[in-house]
């Protein structure tokens, strides 16, 4: 449906070794590579849903005013600076890669990587899974696993590749 150079910025991807891809381009953006080795995808929460990205930078323009108001005019592009920085995960992409031996999760800031061999359990949500470290459910679950958000994905299909891939390595908790 898109050619490579009219594709939306969250749906770029790098081709992988073998430079073939094994599943379509489809109408939620996704441009995946995936084949029984990998699979990898990026999220970009910003260019999802208009209004929620207009209220975040309508909440975010509102702080920042409120410290400049407080503390002076000399801190409105620090502190500007400083709540882009610590929602870089929502301004900028995020890439999330799944292979053989580890999940890997890229940002601007933040790098993770987890071995499967690391990962015990996953648990499936509506708009993601998050691969969880420890075998029975505990607090610091969200410090030592993975949350990896499906995107925008409105027929489903990116959904079942990165479960599939999941429930091959991992076991789901019920």
């Amino acid at each position: 449906m898109h050619d490579r150079g009219s594709q939306p910025a969250h749906a770029d991807r790098a081709l992988h070794d073998s430079g073939h891809n094994n599943s379509a381009d489809n109408d939620s953006g996704h441009n995946d590579r995936a084949d029984n080795d990998r699979l990898e995808w990026s999220v970009w929460p910003l260019k999802e849903s208009f209004f929620r990205s207009l209220a975040v930078i309508l909440f975010l323009m509102v702080i920042v005013w409120t410290l400049s108001s407080w503390f002076g005019p000399q801190w409105i592009l620090p502190s500007a600076f400083i709540l882009i920085l610590f929602l870089s995960g929502f301004f900028l992409p995020t890439f999330y890669r799944l292979d053989l031996e580890q999940v890997s999760v890229r940002g601007l800031i933040t790098r993770k990587k987890r071995r499967w061999s690391d990962l015990r359990k996953y648990y499936p949500g509506r708009k993601g899974v998050h691969l969880s470290a420890t075998e029975k459910p505990s607090k610091l679950e969200n410090m030592r696993g993975l949350y990896l958000p499906f995107g925008p994905d409105p027929t489903g299909e990116h959904r079942r590749q990165v479960m599939s891939f999941i429930e091959g390595r991992l076991e789901h908790e019920r």
